[in-house]
């Protein structure tokens, strides 16, 4: 069982009960069924990734959309966005997608834009070229490296 889903609720205060909620609404193109929120290092900004490999940033207080990117394979075409995740140092972040590429982008790279769309290249990819699986979880380690399971 499916639910179509319009928002994605964001918990903006770690209070637990009793916290706000705000909704993010999705893109003019219509609401996705599989959406992944996270927010950066420092809190001030939200990154969503749809099935469609669009992530969209968001302002945390605000929750005005600042720009977006496509994440796109080698042919043109877009995948879907599995997680995001953020380094504890710098600026860097993963994109984990479902055609088993793990993208690192800089952070520092991703400009606000007033919303409109723009351009942004990852500075690595990463897979497993051997068994071609698809990557459970991502994360950065301790000392900026990046671990894959």
């Amino acid at each position: 069982y499916q639910r179509r889903v319009r928002e994605a609720v964001v918990s903006t205060q770690s209070t637990g009960i009793g916290g706000e909620q705000k909704h993010i609404t999705f893109d003019e193109e219509g609401g996705e069924q599989n959406i992944f929120a996270s927010f950066d290092r420092l809190g001030k900004r939200i990154f969503t990734g749809n099935s469609r490999g669009k992530v969209l940033v968001f302002e945390a207080d605000t929750l005005n959309l600042l720009t977006s990117f496509q994440v796109t394979t080698g042919s043109s075409t877009t995948t879907g966005i599995k997680s995001i995740e953020f380094a504890r140092k710098g600026s860097n972040f993963l994109v984990n997608s479902s055609d088993r590429v793990i993208r690192v982008y800089d952070g520092d790279l991703v400009k606000p834009t007033d919303g409109k769309p723009q351009q942004v290249e990852p500075v690595q990819k990463l897979q497993d070229l051997v068994n071609r699986t698809q990557w459970k979880k991502c994360c950065f380690s301790g000392d900026d490296g990046i671990d894959s399971d």
